[in-house]
C-alpha cells in the first residue's frame, strides 16, 4: 500500500514522547506525535548532508511506557509500509537495528487492541 507524508500526519498532532535513541551517529532528528485514532508517531532521520544513496544508520530507539505496542516503519520517500521488529524490556518498548536514513522515517506505534464479542447461542431472542 502506497503512503504519503500526508496521508501519514493525517490528523496527527505534536505531541511529547521520551523516545531515547542509540546509535554511532552524532546528529540525529526526532519528532514526536500524536495520531487521530489513538497511535502515536515518531519521525526520525539523520541530519547531514543527503547522499544520493543513502545505506541508513542503524539505531535503537526505546519508547517509555510502550511496551505492549506494535510497531510500523513507514518509509515516506518509497511510499511504503511494514511491520517491525520489537521487544520489550518491562515497560519499555525497544526497536533494535532500525535503519534511519537522511529522509524521514515515520515509526507508528498502536496499541494492541482486542475485539470481544459476545457468544451466541442456538436460540434467537430476536422476534
Amino acid at each position: 500500500m502506497g503512503t504519503n507524508l500526508c496521508t501519514s500526519m493525517s490528523g496527527a498532532e505534536p505531541a511529547h514522547l521520551p523516545v531515547q535513541i542509540q546509535t554511532t551517529v552524532t546528529s540525529t532528528v526526532s519528532y514526536t506525535f500524536s495520531g487521530p485514532y489513538g497511535d502515536s508517531l515518531v519521525a526520525l532521520w539523520t541530519n547531514g548532508v543527503a547522499a544520493e544513496y543513502d545505506p541508513g544508520v542503524p539505531m535503537t530507539v526505546t519508547v517509555p511506557g510502550f511496551g505492549g505496542h506494535t510497531v510500523t516503519g513507514v518509509d515516506l520517500l518509497h511510499g511504503f509500509e511494514q511491520q517491525l521488529e520489537a521487544s520489550e524490556a518491562g515497560e519499555d518498548l525497544v526497536i533494535r537495528d532500525l535503519l534511519v536514513k537522511d529522509y524521514p522515517v515515520l515509526v507508528r506505534l498502536s496499541s494492541i487492541r482486542q475485539v470481544f464479542l459476545p457468544a451466541l447461542s442456538g436460540e434467537s431472542t430476536w422476534e
